[in-house]
């Protein structure tokens, strides 16, 4: 988790919707210490979606956490069509060298941001709080080296003419860009 608690506390809506499970720590964090109704997370990678399904099981048996499995540029849309309000919506889904499996990791896109805020651009509510972590990357190295600030400020402006474009502290200052109306 390199988003910080202050920027998830300080954005909190009632749902939160992930994209990049990992191993289940910002989901937890979410609802057990901040305060998030539900979570609904979306992870690619089998192995790391069965180590956060067990980690995240009783939150999941509670019905405040929803996991899912597969490409956060397909399954964000099925999470955003059970959504009737503003939610937050944390973009942290990328392949890196931390969860890179040669002949385990699936064969996509390292990098889904341009379909994830796609999805989030044609739903029908289009006031959610939107965060994109690691923005240090973007741009530069590795999952980053393809993507483009400013196309995805555009596209955010898309979505909304009236957000308000911030960097807040993530793992490093200015790490994550929040996107809301004010």
């Amino acid at each position: 988790m390199t988003v910080s608690r202050k920027v998830l506390e300080r954005h909190r809506k009632n749902v939160l919707i992930e994209t990049g499970t990992y191993k289940g720590t910002t989901t937890k964090l979410a609802v057990e210490e901040l305060g998030y109704d539900k979570v609904h997370t979306i992870e690619l990678q089998e192995y790391l979606f069965n180590e956060s399904k067990n980690n995240l099981k009783d939150l999941i048996d509670l019905g405040k956490v929803f996991i899912y499995n597969g490409n956060s540029n397909v399954k964000i849309k099925e999470v955003l069509d059970l959504i009737d309000e503003p939610v937050t919506i944390l973009l942290d889904a990328h392949i890196d060298g931390g969860n890179f499996i040669p002949n385990v990791t699936p064969n996509v896109s390292w990098c889904p941001l341009y379909e994830e805020l796609l999805h989030i651009k044609n739903h029908k509510i289009n006031n959610h709080t939107i965060l994109i972590d690691d923005v240090r990357i973007i741009g530069k190295i590795g999952w980053g080296s393809g993507v483009i600030l400013d196309k995805l400020v555009e596209i955010l402006m898309e979505i909304n003419p009236n957000y308000v474009i911030t960097y807040e502290e993530g793992e490093t200052p200015n790490d994550v860009l929040v996107a809301r109306v004010i």
